[in-house]
């Protein structure tokens, strides 16, 4: 993720819990442009697709479509989108299966640190 010098990476946040969205947008502000708030998991993938954001922060569970489908569409042709799944399984084959999906970082909701996970995005 290398975007121009003079602005701050750009990022979807996708979960399906109002305050934990609130959270991760108030974590994010001072480095990070969050373009959008989705809490639908189709609606993130034409999300994605409108914006282009520099990364997605992604949860695992949505009701209508499996996150590791929506981390799929999303890389699927386009390199320029990182994806970080961002989730409460701590469970080393879903890490296995994220990565395997198209994430770009995997971080536990529990014990991980979304922010070191981003900016080593961005540094890469």
């Amino acid at each position: 993720m290398s975007p121009a010098a003079n602005r701050r990476p750009r990022v979807l946040v996708a979960d399906d819990h109002a305050e934990l969205t609130k959270a991760i947008c108030r974590l994010l502000a001072e480095d990070y442009e969050v373009v959008a708030t989705v809490a639908d998991g189709r609606a993130v993938v034409e999300t994605a697709r409108r914006l282009k954001p520099d990364v997605v922060v992604l949860d695992l569970n949505f009701s209508e479509i499996d996150g590791l489908e929506v981390c799929r569409q999303i890389t699927k042709g386009n390199s320029e989108t990182k994806v970080v799944m961002f989730t409460a399984k701590d469970d080393p084959d879903v890490r296995k299966e994220s990565l395997e999906a198209g994430a770009s970082a995997f971080v536990c909701k529990l014990s991980g640190d979304l922010l070191s996970a981003l900016n080593s995005l961005e540094k890469s």
